[in-house]
């Protein structure tokens, strides 16, 4: 089994920790809690960059192998990085449970060095003609979520405002049961 988290700090407010679980060849499920969001719909994506240097400008379009058109996470024909929208309730929290089976945490199309992005407005599903619904952009917060392998796992986000974008960078440190080693660092 493949484990992975990212822990999401803003100065702006958003706060909240998202996790990545994958079986074997199984579909990766996600599961979490975003705050500090507005309330209503924000779409959500796995996006094709690591990069959020300067938000989602950096880090490309949605993650998007296959060359498929946008659409929902129900779709045939979607992008891989489709993941739909989340619903931030009047109090600005969004609680994530689903399950994907285009979004591999290992593989030749691995989302591992991947950002995961959390857009300010609804996805409109590939339903309308909104050129950043495609694009990606604009976005409330950008998680850069190079995920972690084996032992225990722990990340913190550290979030700088870019540019009206929201961007993160990952400092992680990772225990391995069996070697006892840690390992320290920044991606």
């Amino acid at each position: 089994m493949v484990k992975a988290v990212a822990v999401l700090s803003s100065s702006e407010g958003v706060s909240g920790a998202i996790y990545f679980t994958q079986e074997g060849k199984g579909p990766t499920f996600v599961t979490g809690t975003v705050s500090g969001l507005k309330p209503g719909l924000h779409g959500f994506h796995v996006h094709e960059f690591g990069d959020t240097a300067n938000g989602c400008m950096s880090t490309g379009p949605h993650f998007n192998p296959f060359g498929k058109e946008h659409g929902a996470p129900e779709d045939e024909n979607r992008h891989a990085g489709d993941l739909g929208n989340i619903t931030a309730s009047d109090d600005g929290t969004a609680k994530l449970i689903m399950k994907d089976n285009q979004i591999p945490l290992t593989g030749p199309y691995s989302i591992v060095g991947r950002a995961i992005v959390v857009h300010a407005d609804p996805d409109d599903l590939g339903r309308g003609n909104s050129y950043y619904s495609v694009l990606g952009c604009p976005s409330q917060i950008v998680v850069d979520i190079k995920l972690l392998y084996g032992g225990t796992s722990s990340a913190r986000l550290q979030a700088t405002l870019v540019q009206g974008w929201h961007a993160a960078s990952l400092a992680f440190k990772r225990s391995n049961s069996f070697r006892g080693t840690v390992t320290d660092g920044e991606i």
